[in-house]
């Protein structure tokens, strides 16, 4: 106790420590409330898309290699059985799902080909089983 009553003596003493120097209240709370040059939350809303982006659906994206806006808002890569990428504005298939292929490089209908059990793409593209034989577990068999 005679500790921190000594502390505060010394803490108001003569005003040897002066105080910093603080601007006047009002003009801290104009800095405070002012409006931000765009909206951190909706930048594109504002005009704030760096150059080369399209601002879609508040968002600024790459329309040229977004997935989700391909070529422009809201066209969306997704092929069928595949894993989409869209490569200068224009969807493509990056790889197929585990057991199909993209025998025909059609992006329209996605990896079309499910080669454990296709008899003319029988384990990968083009494999045809030999007459009487049909495509089980990606390979041909009697």
């Amino acid at each position: 106790m005679r500790v921190a009553l000594i502390l505060l003596l010394a803490a108001c003493g003569d005003g040897a420590v002066p105080l910093p120097d603080m601007a006047p209240l009002d003009e801290d709370l104009a800095v405070r409330d002012a409006a931000p040059p765009f909206d951190l939350t909706h930048p594109c809303v504002d005009g704030g898309c760096a150059a080369g982006l399209k601002c879609c659906a508040d968002v600024c994206v790459d329309v040229l290699s977004d997935t989700q806006n391909c070529g422009g808002c809201q066209m969306a890569c997704t092929p069928r059985f595949g894993v989409p990428v869209c490569k200068s504005a224009a969807c493509a298939i990056s790889m197929c799902d585990v057991g199909y292929e993209d025998c025909d490089g059609k992006y329209d209908d996605g990896c079309e080909v499910y080669t454990a059990s296709d008899r003319n793409n029988c384990g990968s593209c083009g494999n045809v089983c030999p007459g009487g034989q049909h495509c089980a577990s990606g390979s041909c068999t009697k």
